[in-house]
């Protein structure tokens, strides 16, 4: 994605790649939500549920990721917390005869919308496995 985007277009981006519908509410953080120490900004739409949130149409994507590794975390659907790492792995020169941004891989790499959680994302997973192999 081009290094002026914003966090809304990421976010727009992740849907359309994952295949979601965009029903839930989702959110970034600029660190990992998972430690201990609360150290990091939220990036959302503001709302006034969510106070001291920074706003995802006007916070552009190369504040954040300066360099290689540069990670930020997404979570869509607060209900299933579908949570993901997202990590720039490097900048490519942008080219001229690309559509902006495109998909490189991803086979199976998200759960279908609304389909409850990771417990019954695996459930899923195994179902499918049963029927594909007979």
């Amino acid at each position: 994605m081009p290094d002026d985007y914003t966090f809304f277009d990421l976010h727009a981006a992740l849907q359309d790649a994952f295949g979601w519908e965009d029903a839930h509410l989702h959110q970034f953080f600029t660190s990992s939500p998972f430690k201990r120490e609360r150290n990091y900004q939220q990036i959302a739409l503001p709302s006034p549920e969510m106070e001291d949130v920074l706003d995802e149409r006007e916070e552009k994507l190369f504040r954040w990721f300066k360099n290689s590794k540069s990670v930020v975390w997404y979570e869509y659907d607060f209900g299933d917390s579908w949570m993901h790492e997202i990590q720039l792995e490097k900048k490519l020169p942008q080219e001229s005869n690309k559509k902006y941004p495109f998909l490189l891989d991803g086979a199976r790499a998200c759960p279908p919308e609304d389909c409850g959680g990771l417990g019954a994302y695996c459930d899923l997973i195994r179902i499918n496995n049963i029927i594909w192999q007979g």
